[in-house]
């Protein structure tokens, strides 16, 4: 049987110094018995558990909202990528540290794309799971019929012909192929999701 830590006054203050585990009491989750009676809240921070209460949550919540706006004023025009997938060591100089990461942007006549890149499975390359313009996807509607239109933008998903996974040359593609001028790039992993910014060509 699983035994559960107390989440601690003390431990919760490390909730303002490590995201991991602010994230994992903010999306801890109900813990149920087999007639399906609430037992408690769970936050799993491995290789601990922790059994958190109502009032952790929303201090943690709180604390990842205020982190989220604080991020946000000093993004400027970035390129900013959300982390998806795992996160890992940095392999080499500019490596994005995340096997998956994607973002909206704008580029410079005001067209807006959805992009998913990551790491190939062994090595260092890069891929790209989704290129989709969005203007046109909008334009289109919910026909399933013009998905044509819109996904697999400039032919880019799932090519095996993309230079190493880097940031300077994630920067550089988006540039080339949706007509951008980013000159910085940031992955987030732990406070943004992709409908809290756009990264907006200037």
């Amino acid at each position: 049987m699983e035994i559960l830590k107390e989440m601690t006054s003390e431990l919760m203050k490390k909730i303002y110094t490590d995201e991991t585990l602010r994230n994992a009491v903010a999306y801890a989750h109900g813990c149920f018995d087999s007639k399906m009676n609430f037992l408690h809240y769970k936050a799993l921070y491995w290789p601990e558990s922790y059994k958190v209460t109502e009032l952790q949550i929303a201090e943690a919540k709180a604390e990842k909202e205020r982190a989220k706006i604080e991020l946000l004023k000093n993004l400027g025009n970035k390129l900013v990528f959300v982390g998806m997938g795992c996160t890992y060591e940095p392999r080499y100089g500019g490596d994005p540290c995340n096997h998956r990461i994607r973002t909206e942007i704008m580029n410079n006549k005001g067209e807006r794309f959805f992009i998913e890149v990551g790491t190939v499975c062994k090595g260092w390359g890069m891929r790209i799971d989704f290129s989709i313009n969005r203007t046109i996807e909008d334009e289109c509607g919910a026909d399933p019929n013009m998905q044509g239109k819109y996904y697999n933008y400039k032919n880019l998903e799932h090519r095996v012909d993309l230079p190493d996974y880097t940031e300077d040359n994630i920067i550089k593609l988006i540039n080339k192929a949706y007509n951008c001028n980013f000159t910085e790039m940031v992955a987030d992993d732990y406070n943004l999701t992709t409908d809290d910014y756009i990264s907006t060509s200037k």
